[in-house]
């Protein structure tokens, strides 16, 4: 499986495609008007299992600093599910997008910038999203009102983003200071 879907189409370059689109998210607000997104959104929805979750913050709303980022997670680390999309090709080769939706109260102050958030489901709703007969109408009620109830915590973590560095360990989602003062504590 590979992050961020797109169709199988003669003559499009895969390579030259992801240099051009970044569809690593799928804005639920526009699924089914997109012509990349509508017939997965209606057809191939999926869940996405994780503990947690990376956004950018922008200390004081600094839009020109880098962001710090922040690590996303429910209380005790929970497992949860975000609403997925996916395409499939020859059985073999799978590609997916995380539904977006817009930012609530808690993930506005995080993700302060764009002001959007991935769609986590609340457990309530993962079998409907994954209903072969979910309307349209279903869909997007779905991204608007099926985000878990329970309450995020979040706290920033170290700023290391780098292709040859195992990130995937338990050091990094360490808590650090962000340099923000008392709006960074917030979090």
């Amino acid at each position: 499986m590979e992050w961020g879907l797109f169709h199988s189409q003669p003559g499009i370059d895969i390579i030259d495609f992801r240099k051009d689109y970044n569809t690593l998210n799928a804005r639920g607000e526009s699924l089914l008007q997109s012509k990349l997104f509508k017939e997965p959104a209606r057809k191939r929805r999926c869940l996405i299992l994780a503990d947690g979750f990376f956004e950018p913050h922008y200390p004081n709303d600094n839009f020109k600093a880098k962001p710090v980022p922040k690590y996303c997670y429910l209380e005790n680390r929970k497992l949860f599910c975000f609403a997925g999309i996916y395409n499939e090709f020859d059985d073999e080769y799978w590609n997916v997008s995380l539904v977006t939706t817009e930012a609530n109260d808690f993930f506005g102050k995080i993700h302060n910038k764009k002001k959007r958030m991935p769609l986590v489901l609340d457990p309530t709703f993962e079998a409907e999203w994954l209903r072969e007969d979910l309307s349209d109408k279903g869909i997007l009620d779905l991204v608007k009102h099926g985000f878990i109830k329970e309450e995020f915590k979040a706290h920033s973590v170290a700023n290391i983003y780098k292709r040859e560095i195992n990130t995937n360990t338990p050091e990094f989602l360490e808590p650090v200071d962000d340099g923000a003062g008392e709006q960074g504590k917030l979090f």
